[in-house]
């Protein structure tokens, strides 16, 4: 019986969608739990029987996907990142229109069990820190075939798996910086953030097909809220109220001295409230917020700093 202390992921970028490289060097992945699945979706006929009986239930359409659940470290992610917010992977990342795809491999190692996903973009990318915790998030996947096999050799080929780093995961205490708010301090005590990315990538199936023949992207959107303990009407509630554009910063600095920041130059603050936690808890005041493109097109901006 499988144990998940002996799951893998590893994942390589596709040339062609849907095509695993030939002799892939597949990147062995961190991460904490996953929901990648092939799914089939099914219907019922509605053919009358005069025995009160179903006639028949065919597959009608079937798709991969499903989310990996990560704990963030220093250089970690940067490649997923970059196909999250549709460019390639470098130092200095903005939102853009490439159309980057993964093979994703699963290997349950205890029961020698594999499997392969092809065609997996990047629909989601999420980011979570509240304070006392380690920074999480998920990369969420949308796919289009899945293989399964008791031996890796189909693809796998002549190629290999490279480790990953073993930097240090983030948290909250030690590599988050103050987020700045239009490159500024507001003195605010934040105890939590979340940033969310989607690019609304849907499911294209044509005649004769069950597994989808594309997964075009949709329009990106970046949403999120910030949380801190209440003490005035401040800037971050005036501009709300205003619905004023400001500009967000969030920067973390990882132990072994890498320093990535995610930029969101021009936000509207979409919500806002106060409100008490309970019987000896703070006021907590929660700012939503959505970003759009700034004079220049760029709604993300992703750098990375190696130490």
């Amino acid at each position: 019986m499988a144990e998940s202390n002996r799951g893998r992921l590893a994942y390589i970028a596709e040339a062609t969608v849907g095509v695993t490289p030939t002799d892939p060097a597949l990147e062995i992945m961190r991460f904490t739990t996953h929901s990648l699945a092939y799914a089939k979706q099914t219907t019922a006929s509605s053919e009358i029987r005069d025995d009160a009986l179903i006639s028949s239930i065919p597959v009608v359409s079937a798709n991969v996907g499903g989310d990996i659940n990560v704990e963030y470290s220093s250089a970690s992610f940067n490649e997923l990142i970059a196909a999250a917010i549709r460019d390639t992977e470098s130092t200095s990342m903005t939102n853009g229109l490439e159309t980057p795809s993964f093979s994703i491999e699963e290997s349950i190692l205890d029961v020698v069990q594999y499997r392969i996903f092809r065609g997996m973009r990047v629909n989601t990318w999420s980011m979570t820190g509240n304070v006392g915790s380690i920074v999480t998030g998920a990369f969420g996947f949308m796919g289009r075939t899945e293989e399964t096999a008791s031996a890796d050799t189909g693809w796998l080929g002549a190629g290999s798996r490279v480790d990953p780093n073993t930097n240090e995961p983030w948290n909250a205490t030690s590599n988050v910086g103050t987020i700045l708010v239009d490159d500024t301090d507001v003195g605010a005590c934040f105890q939590g953030f979340d940033l969310n990315l989607t690019n609304n990538i849907r499911d294209r199936y044509c005649l004769g097909a069950v597994t989808p023949g594309g997964t075009p992207y949709g329009t990106m959107e970046v949403t999120g809220n910030l949380r801190d303990v209440f003490s005035a009407w401040d800037d971050l509630y005036d501009a709300m109220k205003a619905h004023a554009d400001v500009k967000l910063v969030f920067d973390f600095t990882g132990a072994e001295g890498d320093l990535t920041k995610v930029t969101l130059p021009r936000v509207k603050l979409i919500s806002g409230t106060v409100q008490p936690q309970g019987l000896n808890a703070d006021y907590q005041q929660n700012i939503g917020y959505q970003a759009l493109p700034d004079a220049g097109g760029i709604m993300i901006q992703v750098d990375y700093t190696a130490a």
